[in-house]
């Protein structure tokens, strides 16, 4: 049977049909789609694995390590060539951890971390540096091991420790800015998907319920069609029998 020659009553169940099971289709879809990206989701976690990884395999530069280990390589160093190079690694070191403050202290959104990371840890390192190239590096060139040792031991540990303090600080707020980050996350997923589900729902009995009106109107046009070809027809036999009278 071909659609042209079904009712319109079944058109219109055919109608509301392939609407209702599109409307199931793209809810599921959507919903399968928020639960494999969500926080905690599989992707995420693999996400969050690789992030993790490249943490620990890259050293950061918003911390004093590479620099602090350099100066104990250059305290050490009795070649001349090679300890050039290493101060100037260590140069290198300070530029990466000059543009990290300058590049998180536009990242940042306003708040108690980032008050930190461009306030006290930013100064620390300053600090840190400033000993570097103010005295412990001009001690070293000028070959006075003794007076390099103690600044590294002293001045530039004590400034080397006050930071890494600071900067647990900052790594544990930095943990709860995003457990409070994730459970909003899953909140906000939670009652969207509740939002999307309700409304599909209401969606489609408002079209069953309009499809069963249309259905009841034409059912009602239907019974006064036939009520007027029924008058019609007993019109015209009346008008036949009128003009079959004798004059």
């Amino acid at each position: 049977m071909s659609f042209n020659n079904l009712k319109v009553k079944s058109k219109l169940f055919l109608m509301v049909g392939v609407f209702v099971l599109g409307l199931i289709a793209l809810g599921f879809i959507s919903i399968t789609t928020i639960n494999t990206v969500k926080v905690g989701s599989y992707i995420d976690e693999e996400i969050e694995t690789d992030k993790d990884l490249i943490a620990d395999l890259i050293p950061p530069n918003l911390a004093l390590n590479r620099s602090y280990l350099a100066l104990f390589r250059i305290q050490a160093e009795q070649n001349p060539a090679e300890l050039q190079k290493l101060i100037e690694f260590s140069k290198t070191v300070r530029n990466d951890n000059e543009k990290a403050y300058k590049d998180w202290g536009e990242r940042l959104p306003e708040g108690k971390i980032k008050r930190l990371v461009t306030g006290k840890l930013s100064q620390l390192s300053r600090d840190f540096f400033t000993i570097q190239e103010r005295d412990f590096i001009p001690a070293v060139l000028a070959g006075d091991r003794e007076k390099s040792s103690q600044i590294l031991n002293t001045s530039l540990k004590k400034v080397f420790e006050e930071q890494t303090e600071s900067l647990n600080e900052v790594l544990e707020l930095a943990k709860e800015d995003k457990n409070e980050s994730e459970a909003n996350a899953a909140s906000t997923i939670w009652w969207r998907t509740g939002i999307l589900i309700g409304f599909s729902g209401v969606i489609i009995f408002v079209c069953i319920g309009l499809s069963l009106l249309i259905i009841r109107s034409i059912e009602r046009l239907k019974v006064v069609a036939e009520r007027v070809e029924q008058l019609s027809g007993l019109c015209i036999t009346n008008l036949g029998s009128a003009n079959v009278l004798p004059s």
